[in-house]
Formats: C-alpha cells, structure tokens, sequence
C-alpha cells in the first residue's frame, strides 16, 4: 500500500516469502508478502530502468537499463557485478532462471549478455532478423537457445552462442498472434492464430499438435489451458467453448464434447471473455458479458453445467471496454474469482454459492487479470486502464 511509482519488472523471491518490484526511476521496493509490510528500499542507481531478479543461488539481482548503457547489480550486496552498452530505448528485458544470462530486446535486435568466470570477462552476442514488436520471450531448459513470439509473425529461434536466427518452419506463416511458453517437459510450446484454427506447437516440429477447427466466424478472445497441461478450452463467435485434450503425452485431439451457451446468444459482445481450468482439468469455469452476466461452472468430460455462479447486474456507470472480464481457479480448487465491471466476486467451487464480494475502489473498475498465490491464501488482481489515469494499481487480497 502507498506505493505510486510505475512498475517496470516484479519477482517473487524463490521461498515466495518476498516481492520485488523495479520502476522506471532507479528504485527496487520489496514487500513481506504474508504481512504485506514493506521490507527494503534499494535506490542508488541513477534515473533508470529497474529489472530485477532472484537466482535460485545468489539472492536479488538487477539490470539497470539507461539511454546507452546496461548495469548488473547484486542488490542485496550493493556490488556492481557487470556492465556494457546497449542500443535502442524502448526494450523488452529478460533474465534466465540461473540469472547467468540477459535479454535485451528492442524493435531491430536482441542482445544477449552472458556472465563471465571470475577470470573471464563477459560475452555480448547481437542476434537480429526480426522487424515486429515480441510479445514474449522464453529460454531453451539448457539456456543454449532464445524463443520469440513476434506479433503477426512467427516464432523466431536463436542460437545464443552461434549469433545464429532461424525460423523453426523455414518460412513465415501467416499468423495473427504468438505466445511462447515452456512446459514442464521442458518443450518451447507456441500457440498462435491461423486465420480460423487454433494451433499449438512444438517449437521446431511442422506439425501441429493440436489444430483446432471447426469455428463460426473467428476465434474469440478467450482461451485457457490447463494446469495439468492436457486441456485446452478456446471459444468461437457462437459461443461454442470447443475443449481439446492430449491423453497419451503426444496425441491432441477435440473432444467430442462441445459446450453451447445457448441461453446467451448474443454475437460476440456477450460470448464468454474469461475461460479456467480447475487445477485437475476437470472442470472449467467461464465468465460471459452478456446483459446481465453470466458465470458458470461445466464439467469438462460430461460438457455438463455444474452451477450457475451468481452475478450482480451490471452497474450503468460503463466505460470503454467496461464489458471486459476476468476468471481464476485457486490451486487447491476449491475457490473460483470472478472479475467484472465494479467488483471481484469469490465462489465456493464445491457448490457455486458466493463466498465474499469484493468491491473495487475508483481507478481500479475493471480488474480482469486475476491470479491466486501457491498457497492459496492471496489473490492477485490487476485492472486494466481506464481514461484519465497515470497510475492504474496491482492489489494482493488475502483470501
């Protein structure tokens, strides 16, 4: 609480006791998560850009990014580790989990620094071949390998210490969106758009592992994959939440099984908008901004509605976008939150009943990116940005 600076980059430490947030002015803040208490203030670093990290063995540290130059910094020390210069100003930048290496990505390159031995200094590699903005990047589990998903183009892969870029197809697809990520197998998995299927990917192999077809119109916003990662849920502009699965670690197929929400027909203004997998996989809960909204609880294997999760009417003070929504299982499965336009609701997942409504304050009217702690315990939500506002808060609500 209190704080007002513009965040640039925020970690949890490994333990996940501690939150560290950098802004754009040179501060590391970070927070006891379970108290909510303000732990530590680490300045020092001039008016610049703060991207800080937890390595599983050396504790926090930072990359503080200025007009021409990069710092690495051992925060907790003080000590400055590295630096070295950098070209561009607007950048995307990412630590490997070892915190051994960086990536600094702007509209024409990717640099990427790599820690040197006590004796040896560091390594700069420039990687280029892509001219659109990425929208993530991942490492390879070996960190020897870079991944981009690139807004209207493919994902890019780069051979960090060969400086060597190359696309895993051979040649530009078309495509309307690119996310990489990678699963817990350690395989680069991209899911992208093309035209009106829904593909998911190994990086590097042709064929798909899942296509999904089938669509009325085009592909709506809504997607979610499950937590077991054999699950994926993507809805169409009939309201049709289409389920595919993988059952054997290799094969993705549709299911049979398609869910209709029949009773909200309204075109794609009011299809469903925030779509999650319980923990399991089992069940799916899916949050529609329809007239008067509509949150429902579906079993998967059955295509089945569980419940109805109670809703308030929408309230008439409405914004652009003020339709937009928000949806999250916790871990344990037993709690379901719901965002909408004014407020987060809390359900019992066993029963649909509403546990607690939490009313947001002025600035924060849309929170739609909901997100629970491990635990269970803490709720994460982030609002989007509404007109006429410098500052749009991320709240931690203790379930």
């Amino acid at each position: 609480t209190g704080y007002s600076e513009r965040v640039r980059k925020f970690c949890f430490s490994p333990c996940g006791q501690f939150l560290a947030a950098g802004d754009l002015h040179g501060t590391i803040h970070v927070w006891n998560v379970a108290s909510g208490q303000l732990e530590m203030i680490y300045t020092d670093y001039g008016d610049v850009q703060i991207f800080p990290h937890y390595t599983p063995k050396d504790g926090l540290i930072t990359a503080a990014v200025s007009e021409g130059k990069v710092k690495i910094w051992h925060v907790e020390k003080g000590e400055k580790l590295d630096e070295f210069e950098h070209r561009g100003s607007r950048n995307t930048v990412h630590f490997s989990h070892s915190g051994t290496q960086l990536a600094l990505a702007n509209s024409g390159e990717i640099q990427i620094w790599t820690k040197g031995s006590n004796s040896d200094a560091h390594t700069i590699s420039t990687l280029s071949g892509h001219i659109t903005t990425m929208d993530t990047l991942v490492f390879s589990k070996d960190e020897k390998m870079l991944a981009t998903g690139c807004w209207g183009d493919n994902v890019l892969l780069w051979d960090i210490r060969n400086k060597h870029s190359y696309r895993p197809q051979g040649e530009k697809l078309p495509a309307s969106s690119h996310n990489v990520y990678r699963s817990p197998s350690g395989k680069i998995i991209s899911i992208n758009v093309y035209g009106d299927k829904l593909n998911v990917l190994e990086v590097g192999k042709r064929e798909p592992l899942a296509e999904l077809t089938g669509f009325k119109g085009w592909l709506g916003r809504a997607k979610a994959f499950s937590p077991t990662g054999h699950r994926i849920a993507s809805v169409d502009t009939n309201n049709n939440i289409h389920i595919w699965e993988c059952s054997d670690g290799e094969s993705w197929k549709k299911r049979t099984t398609v869910i209709n929400d029949e009773e909200f027909t309204y075109g794609l203004l009011h299809s469903p908008t925030g779509l999650a997998f319980s923990p399991d996989g089992k069940q799916l809960a899916s949050i529609s901004r329809s007239r008067d909204w509509k949150a429902c609880l579906w079993d998967v294997d059955s295509g089945k509605q569980i419940a109805e999760l109670p809703l308030t009417p929408l309230s008439n003070q409405r914004t652009y976008r003020g339709y937009d929504t928000g949806i999250a299982f916790s871990p344990q499965g037993d709690i379901i939150a719901g965002g909408k336009w004014g407020e987060i609701v809390l359900w019992d997942a066993t029963d649909g009943k509403i546990l607690m409504t939490l009313p947001q304050p002025e600035g924060t009217q849309r929170p739609i990116a909901l997100c629970f702690s491990p635990c269970g315990e803490y709720l994460a939500s982030g609002a989007w940005w509404q007109g006429g506002l410098q500052k749009v808060p991320i709240r931690l609500w203790e379930v």
